[in-house]
């Protein structure tokens, strides 16, 4: 056994120097430990008792607030505390079913002493870990698949036609294979795959085969063609993200497979593979989530390729994301964005946006070609003027209710979740004062809400607080976007910046709009409203184009917010500033 360990002690980059002597009385000092998906390893304030090396598997070390760096065969960890003498500082937990090499501290502080080369890589190990946390390349770790898990819910749902699909879309990226039961009986013999997990060496010869597989592609595919439950454990504990196929009217109630899933404690993303018929959604896809093991949801049809394609460009960090800003008529500039991304063949695959944004996403999302939201747009704020159901001003200048109506009427009764693709959008939270992020619900009514300026059209209550237009707080949702980790973010701003202006006018003049003598056109009540909103926001506006990996500054300034009637010139503007600068993005962008 120790020689054993000795020479998977040779192959980590901390002993590759060391002499076979000494490795072998290291060797002879350590153990071999086994560590199931989800164990926690050490947790913070643990004792620095060991370092260990990792033989097969997968493990986290996460600080806290979001940060972590993955570790994978022949890394280390556990250097700093046994270093410095100190409690652990962070918690490590098995992603995968993995096998630990344990060094005791005394007997390897022992060893590090008579070899320094190996004592200075330990600490720069350790310092280099510690400085990847919260940075690109950490960040780059979050979601990252090599597995991935297809499971069929209930018999019938199609596993085996995603499973065929999705190989050929991720082949798209790199070399796929495919393990069920009988692959891995092939290989290992009769009933293997059926064995259930135990400290044993039937087990640990399984993990290394699974481990040695995984390192001649670059994609595994981990399904099931008998159902079996130990197999099913095996594979949920393997796969970097697992996807649960069911039907989109199936409801949660008696899956076992949900109850497995709660069993393994799982530290991998959970979603639902839902599949759609060719029509509008029954069912409720949401309440999946509502039983507390399923994070998300991914929607396919069967026979549709581009759809499975769709969902691996998600799982592998390759989709293009797009968020579009609030801004009045200026948000016109985003459908002329969305037709230059079509006439260069650049995929988007998810779509959020705030106020006007919001409704301009909202219809891509849904569907839409740029021809046909400028359609929708003209029809909506250029023949119809849908924002003139004045009042009393109480509360608001307009009751909002014919926009809500008409949004109805564009959207109907479809809800965000049922959107062909995953859209979001955002509204502010007055009462609290913070940004609501809407992936659910009626997309009419959250898109209204999103563009509810305070003191134009009322606030709308939910829960107990008024929401109002996104805008106010968050103009340009890209942190919002890049929190969901599926790839590159493309921003889309139309500030509100200089929308109001008393040029020619010194004063001070307090009377100056109601003696109006500039040449320039008066602002309106509309518009100062909308300015004062929005200055917030505003504000931030550098911060979150900081966080898209393409941004664009639409040179719409000169366009007035409620100047409507500019549609045209607006959508032209923004195609020919994207065509300026989108081309050499193309091949990024998968264009």
């Amino acid at each position: 056994m120790s020689r054993d360990i000795a020479q998977l002690l040779s192959r980590q980059r901390l002993f590759q120097d060391m002499g076979t002597r000494m490795l072998g009385k290291l060797a002879a000092t350590a153990e071999l430990v086994d560590l199931r998906s989800g164990a926690v390893l050490f947790d913070v304030g643990s004792p620095p008792d060991a370092l260990y090396v990792v033989v097969t598997g997968r493990l986290r070390c996460d600080l806290g607030g979001g940060r972590y760096s993955e570790l994978g065969a022949a890394e280390s960890v556990g250097e700093l505390g046994v270093l410095a003498d100190e409690p652990q500082l962070y918690r490590v937990v098995a992603l995968r079913d993995s096998q630990l090499v344990r060094i005791e501290r005394d007997a390897l502080l022992r060893t590090l002493m008579r070899h320094p080369q190996s004592l200075l890589r330990l600490g720069r190990v350790e310092f280099q870990r510690l400085r990847r946390h919260g940075t690109a390349e950490s960040e780059r770790q979050r979601g990252r698949i090599s597995s991935l898990a297809i499971l069929e819910t209930r018999p019938g749902r199609g596993a085996g036609e995603a499973v065929r699909r999705m190989t050929e879309a991720l082949g798209r990226y790199g070399s796929v294979r495919v393990i069920d039961e009988s692959s891995v009986d092939a290989a290992l013999g009769l009933g293997i795959a059926a064995m259930p997990y135990a400290q044993n060496q039937d087990n640990r010869a399984l993990v290394h085969w699974l481990n040695e597989v995984e390192t001649e592609d670059d994609f595994l595919i981990y399904t099931s063609a008998q159902n079996a439950p130990a197999w099913w454990r095996r594979c949920l504990r393997q796969a970097d993200h697992v996807l649960l196929a069911a039907d989109v009217e199936d409801t949660s109630d008696g899956v076992a497979l949900l109850e497995e899933v709660r069993s393994q404690r799982l530290q991998v993303p959970v979603s639902m593979l839902l599949r759609r018929g060719p029509r509008a959604l029954r069912g409720d896809p949401m309440a999946w989530q509502a039983c507390g093991e399923v994070d998300d949801q991914f929607f396919w049809r069967s026979g549709e390729d581009q759809d499975i394609v769709r969902i691996a460009r998600q799982l592998t960090q390759q989709a293009n994301g797009l968020v579009l800003g609030g801004g009045g008529a200026r948000g016109f500039a985003h459908i002329g964005l969305i037709r230059a991304l079509d006439e260069l063949g650049i995929p988007v695959d998810l779509y959020g946006g705030s106020s006007m944004g919001a409704l301009i996403a909202a219809l891509r999302a849904s569907g839409l070609s740029a021809v046909e939201i400028v359609r929708e747009m003209r029809a909506s704020f250029v023949e119809h003027n849908f924002l003139n159901d004045y009042m009393l001003p109480r509360v608001a200048l307009i009751r909002g209710q014919r926009f809500l109506r008409r949004m109805h009427e564009v959207f109907g009764d479809q809800r965000i979740e049922d959107l062909p693709v995953p859209y979001f959008c955002v509204s502010t939270n007055l009462t609290k004062g913070t940004c609501e992020v809407h992936r659910s619900g009626s997309l009419a009514t959250w898109v209204s809400t999103s563009m509810a300026v305070p003191g134009v059209a009322p606030p709308v209550a939910w829960r107990g607080d008024f929401l109002a237009d996104g805008a106010v707080i968050n103009s340009l949702p890209t942190d919002v976007m890049r929190e969901m980790g599926r790839g590159p973010v493309i921003g889309s701003s139309v500030s509100t910046e200089g929308m109001i202006a008393a040029p020619g006018i010194e004063g001070p003049d307090p009377a100056a709009l109601l003696n109006w003598t500039s040449e320039a056109e008066k602002p309106s009540l509309f518009d100062i409203l909308f300015r004062t909103a929005t200055l917030t926001s505003e504000s931030g506006n550098a911060r979150r184009a900081e966080l898209a990996d393409v941004y664009f500054r639409m040179p719409v300034s000169h366009v007035g917010m409620f100047q409507w009637d500019a549609i045209d010139q607006v959508v032209r503007a923004g195609y020919e500033h994207a065509m300026q600068t989108l081309p050499q993005w193309r091949d990024q962008l998968g264009g």
